[in-house]
């Protein structure tokens, strides 16, 4: 198996550039791909800012119980 990462550190964006990118995507007819294409960044970053600023938190996963299935392993009667 081989990970592959970008190799790049986490930037950090201060609150104007945050302001600016959703400033344009809640223009009339803006497209968040588009948008966050524009700026470099992901879709899902900007969904993460709008959330955000509207004050709800971002959405967590519940906890699920791992589900488990039942293996049945034949050997072909080679005994």
């Amino acid at each position: 198996m081989e990970i592959v990462t970008r190799g790049e550190a986490r930037r950090e964006y201060m609150p104007d550039e945050w302001a600016r990118v959703l400033t344009e995507a809640a223009m009339p007819g803006a497209r968040m791909l588009l948008v966050a294409q524009r700026y470099g960044i992901s879709p899902s970053q900007v969904y993460r800012w709008r959330r955000e600023a509207a004050g709800r938190p971002a959405r967590q996963v519940s906890p699920r119980a791992p589900r488990f299935v039942p293996l049945l392993v034949d050997d072909g009667g080679m005994r």
